[in-house]
């Protein structure tokens, strides 16, 4: 017999997804920071969910236990995978068990069963092209690129770019120097008046800045 929390769950998934998004925002409260845009489109939240100052938040998106970092931009379509199905059981189907009325007293057995990836971590100034899928409790670099279609399955260096299925890396975004001075600054945390006051030497990648407080 099913319980109150899949009759429910069974009940959400038959809503319009503009509609699932909207409960999913209701019950889970991600946290936005300041100045955080939305695009269009339905966004779907789950769990643990945190986005940075200045971050854009796609639409037609599924965020699952994940914290974002500041003015990092996601495109159309992102995706994580929120949950694992363990394969060590003999059937992968967690349901299998009710939907045969099948009851396993004996605690030895391995059951069918899906548990939680960790949370995923994306870093500050991260561009994620449209319709990117990230594995569950992946970290992805500050300043790193996500090409478009990727499946991200491991670790994201820090200003890599990578793509592909699964993604790979493919070039540096900066040269050794530039992302010396990046890391060494870490503007994104920076309040708004100090990347202002800076926005020149910052697109000049003035190695001065590094030298200051």
């Amino acid at each position: 017999m099913k319980g109150f929390y899949d009759i429910c769950k069974i009940l959400l998934y038959r809503l319009p997804f503009g509609t699932q998004a909207l409960i999913s925002k209701l019950y889970w409260k991600p946290k936005f920071g300041e100045k955080v845009k939305f695009s269009y489109g339905p966004k779907t939240y789950y769990g643990k969910v945190s986005f940075g100052r200045g971050t854009k938040v796609s639409g037609y998106s599924v965020y699952t236990n994940i914290e974002v970092g500041n003015y990092t931009v996601f495109a159309e379509g992102f995706r994580v995978l929120g949950f694992v199905h363990e394969y060590d059981a003999f059937s992968i189907n967690d349901e299998l068990p009710d939907m045969i009325g099948a009851e396993i007293d004996d605690d030895n057995i391995i059951k069918p069963r899906i548990t939680q990836y960790p949370i995923t971590s994306i870093g500050s100034d991260v561009w994620i092209g449209e319709n990117v899928t990230v594995k569950g409790g992946v970290k992805i670099g500050d300043g790193s690129i996500i090409a478009a279609r990727s499946v991200v399955t491991k670790d994201v260096e820090p200003f890599s770019i990578v793509g592909g299925v699964p993604a790979k890396f493919i070039k540096w975004r900066f040269d050794k120097e530039k992302i010396a001075l990046m890391k060494k600054i870490r503007w994104w945390e920076w309040s708004e008046e100090r990347i202002k006051g800076n926005y020149e030497r910052l697109c000049r990648f003035d190695s001065t800045l590094a030298e200051e407080d």
